[in-house]
């Protein structure tokens, strides 16, 4: 090899070095920049979102409702909820790792004493593809492993959480049915009703 083609190939060496490592930092390539659907929400802005707002109709003057929480929401509940992205691997109710991720955030609010002593539905959506009957079983299959999980890794109590399955019923973004932005879990702070 000789002397220039030693220098071309340390420079080429590098460039693709410099190349990689630049690609890496900045994350994955979408069409339309950042993909807003794969951010990992932190605690605090779980917090906030579950956290109960005081307004005219949660003023009940120590007036409790009494008998059990609701199994079902309707869409409108006007409730603190948040949605998540919880990555689960295709066709599957398992987690991929960055469905752990999310789930680390949720397991830290969710632990927080500003909110430890609330219940919570945790409800499962997926998007359109696919028979409903088989969106419905896997939408609650995944509400489960949510719940599994932040019972078995972060010592949430399986009684403060309602799992549900949704399916394809409530469409974040109706007008992309089978779009990414559906397949998510929303948290919904029962407190209000209690």
């Amino acid at each position: 090899m000789t002397q220039s083609h030693r220098t071309l190939h340390r420079r080429l060496t590098h460039a693709f070095a410099v190349a990689a490592m630049t690609s890496l930092l900045a994350g994955p390539a979408t069409a339309g920049g950042q993909d807003e659907t794969s951010r990992i929400v932190p605690p605090e802005e779980i917090i906030a979102a579950l956290s109960p707002k005081p307004t005219a109709s949660t003023k009940t003057r120590g007036i409790k409702i009494t008998g059990e929480l609701p199994r079902t929401l309707p869409a409108d509940h006007g409730l603190p909820s948040i949605s998540l992205t919880i990555s689960f691997e295709y066709d599957s109710h398992r987690l991929t790792n960055d469905g752990m991720l999310a789930l680390r955030a949720l397991g830290q609010a969710l632990g927080d004493p500003r909110l430890k002593t609330m219940t919570f539905h945790i409800a499962g959506h997926t998007d359109s593809r696919g028979t409903d009957e088989y969106n419905q079983a896997l939408s609650v299959r995944r509400a489960d492993t949510v719940v599994e999980h932040l019972h078995a890794f972060y010592g949430i109590e399986s009684e403060r959480m309602i799992s549900i399955g949704y399916g394809a019923t409530r469409l974040a973004d109706p007008s992309d049915p089978e779009g990414a932005a559906n397949r998510r879990v929303e948290i919904v702070n029962l407190q209000p009703l209690s």
